[in-house]
């Protein structure tokens, strides 16, 4: 029997590119130092990326980096590129990247995927409703095509952007400035989809409050 030791490297780096969760790479690399010599940037790049699509990379690095004050520039290329069909320097950023980063940008992804299907779900539902009332919907029952999924999610990502970014000194900070005026860059019905989801957001806010009040919301 073939031990790990005498496995070439190239295949034991697929071996951890096809790690599922980012989290668990480190204990993986520090087990010996055959897996530890198996390990290079690639293979951060590889468990992203069969997360993220390309397209949603760009814009992933500039929301976990909104509360990090991003540099002004930096954040208007990378906003810029959020447009490229396919970006070419996502790779290199990752690697750039500290390893609290690239968790968070995980950890995000993952909640944003989870809101886009919660999203679709529902108003799948209530699109099929006969009388107008939403109806229950398993999300056994509901699949999103890999273009909707992008759009969904790269929707969301705007809005989260948005937010992390308005907590900041309005009109004066200059990140905020950016952000701002790239929004106003987009599309028109790439606007309303991101009032859908403001809307979803506020509605699962205000189940979440006190009697159930909207008009304590803060908008």
């Amino acid at each position: 029997m073939v031990s790990l030791v005498q496995i070439p490297r190239e295949i034991i780096s697929m071996i951890l590119e096809n790690l599922d969760d980012l989290a668990d790479l480190p204990s993986a690399v520090l087990t010996c130092r055959t897996l530890y010599g198996a390990f290079h940037d690639r293979v951060i790049c590889s468990i992203l990326r069969d997360q993220l699509t390309p397209g949603l990379v760009n814009i992933a690095i500039a929301v976990e980096l909104a509360l990090e004050d991003e540099p002004v520039e930096e954040l208007r290329s990378t906003l810029a590129a959020t447009g490229a069909a396919t970006p070419t320097d996502w790779a290199t950023r990752l690697t750039k990247l500290p390893w609290k980063s690239l968790l968070g940008i995980q950890q995000t992804h993952r909640k944003i995927e989870v809101s886009a299907m919660d999203f679709s779900s529902k108003a799948w539902a209530f699109l099929q409703g006969s009388d107008g009332a939403p109806q229950v919907l398993g999300m056994e029952d509901f699949v999103l095509s890999s273009a909707e999924k992008h759009r969904f999610c790269q929707t969301l990502y705007r809005v989260e952007l948005h937010s992390r970014h308005f907590s900041k000194d309005l009109g004066l900070d200059p990140a905020w400035r950016v952000v701002h005026d790239w929004q106003l860059q987009l599309r028109p019905w790439e606007a309303e989809q991101m009032g859908c989801f403001w809307e979803y957001y506020f509605d699962r806010l205000a189940r979440g409050k006190p009697n159930n009040s909207q008009a304590e919301l803060p908008y």
